[in-house]
């Protein structure tokens, strides 16, 4: 009598080896690729540079201060704020599946915000019987520039929305002026220092997509506020041309603070005056709307076949190869165990390195042959 055995415990080291080529067969068999055959990409990358505040906006008069002072001084000034986006990228049709969607490129997108300041000041001595007022000085120019990248078209599920631009800073000097009405009885300078802090953000809120002419069964409007999501043309089966206007509507806001610091110091006739402290603010009002970016027209058109003549000529040889043996090609074998059973061979074969690796394997695993049945 045949003593059973108790169980081993744990799995034996060929017995995990088994499952995991067993894993991996099954990896290769039914492992899904999506491929577009029938696919065609056309660019789509709208740009636009938006004014957000203009010079004539935002101007700035202090009328001479100190008031009263026999030395005084004048600021006008202004401030102008610009928002600059581009989003290069793709929209892709596949003509099969008819779906579209939009594909940013990677880190291509850029958005940058700057803010231009112009200056002019004058100067005013009335002090013991001496008057002067300067020529109009400047303007004085000052540029800031702040930016950032990121991948198109930012719209929801996009991991760069929303993008961001954020820059603050003190001290910068936008002016030195010299101030000599007369080397022997009065001269000094006056600086003007600047403040500024920039924040911006821009998001994607959708695409808008129309179809043109009559090469779709439903020419309404399309509207994609999702990344990578896509959208069906419904073109007709002899189309071989869509067209459509494409627009992208993007969301941005910006608030610009600009103080401005000037500090006079003169001496008129042996007295010095000190003129600082003061704050010029510009008022440049917040920004918060959507933006439509130009509108564009774009064309797909309907790649050539490619697997269509060759693909059948290949079929029909293969079937009369197997027909000229007696029903055994290459790929399959006779077993001649008293019946006419012929075996296939699978339409993807594993390649044979990867067979030869899990020989070994398997053959522990091989159960006695039997007979096939008919």
């Amino acid at each position: 009598m045949n003593e059973r055995r108790p169980p081993r415990k744990g799995t034996p080291l060929a017995g995990r080896r088994g499952a995991g080529v067993a894993g991996l067969m099954l990896g290769i068999i039914v492992a899904p690729s999506v491929v577009h055959a029938e696919a065609s990409a056309t660019p789509f990358a709208p740009s636009e540079s938006f004014m957000l505040t203009s010079l004539e906006d935002s101007v700035v008069d202090t009328g001479w201060v100190p008031a009263g002072s026999p030395v005084q001084l004048r600021l006008e000034a202004a401030a102008a704020n610009t928002a600059l986006m581009s989003f290069p990228g793709q929209a892709n049709y596949d003509w099969d599946a008819d779906v579209l969607w939009f594909e940013g490129d990677a880190d291509a997108g850029s958005f940058a915000v700057n803010v231009g300041i112009e200056v002019h000041a004058e100067v005013r001595i009335d002090v013991l019987g001496l008057t002067w007022n300067s020529d109009l000085l400047g303007p004085y120019d000052l540029l800031i520039d702040s930016a950032a990248v990121f991948t198109p078209y930012l719209l929801s599920g996009n991991p760069d929305r929303p993008v961001t631009v954020s820059e603050a800073t003190s001290g910068v000097m936008v002016a030195s002026i010299p101030i000599a009405p007369d080397l022997l009885v009065a001269s000094g300078n006056l600086d003007i220092d600047l403040a500024f802090e920039v924040d911006a953000s821009l998001s994607g809120e959708r695409i808008d997509l129309l179809p043109n002419g009559e090469q779709v069964t439903d020419p309404g409007l399309r509207a994609v506020d999702v990344e990578g999501a896509t959208t069906s043309l419904t073109a007709l089966d002899d189309t071989e041309v869509v067209e459509a206007t494409v627009t992208l509507h993007a969301g941005l806001e910006a608030v610009t603070t600009v103080i401005l610091y000037p500090h006079l110091v003169i001496t008129v006739l042996g007295t010095e005056y000190d003129i600082a402290g003061i704050e010029v603010p510009i008022d440049l009002p917040p920004f918060s709307e959507t933006v439509v970016l130009p509108a564009k027209d774009l064309t797909w058109e309907r790649p050539a076949s490619t697997g269509g003549a060759s693909g059948s000529d290949g079929g029909s040889d293969g079937g009369s190869d197997g027909e000229t043996d007696g029903g055994s090609s290459s790929g399959g074998a006779d077993v001649d165990d008293g019946c006419t059973c012929t075996a296939s061979a699978p339409s993807h074969p594993m390649p044979l390195a990867l067979m030869a690796w899990m020989l070994p394997y398997l053959s522990r695993y091989r159960r006695r042959r039997q007979r096939p049945s008919c």
